[in-house]
């Protein structure tokens, strides 16, 4: 029982050792603000088949894969091709 507890106490100081170690050489974690989407516009769908190549195409300054998530909550996972959808009016 002693060698038991002697070894879970030495990988619990070395789990802060690494810790430390880590944020000292600077492995932090970088938390970035979440995408902000507002308002609400019909878009044609056109040729696209998936949400993305729609988040691709009408939003090219924003990461695509908020997009696809609020394009996806506004309209449900099926798209109609050809037809039009709900999609944000800006994300930033």
């Amino acid at each position: 029982m002693d060698r038991f507890l002697k070894a879970i106490g030495f990988a619990g100081l070395m789990l802060l050792l690494l810790g430390g170690l880590m944020f000292a050489a600077g492995w932090r974690m970088n938390f970035e603000q979440p995408l902000e989407c507002s308002g609400i516009k019909t878009i044609q769908v056109g040729s696209a088949r998936t949400f993305w190549e729609i988040a691709t195409r009408d939003y090219p300054d924003s990461d695509p894969r908020p997009v696809v998530d609020e394009l996806a909550r506004l309209n449900g996972d099926i798209l109609q091709a050809g037809g039009s959808i709900k999609a944000p009016e800006l994300c930033r």
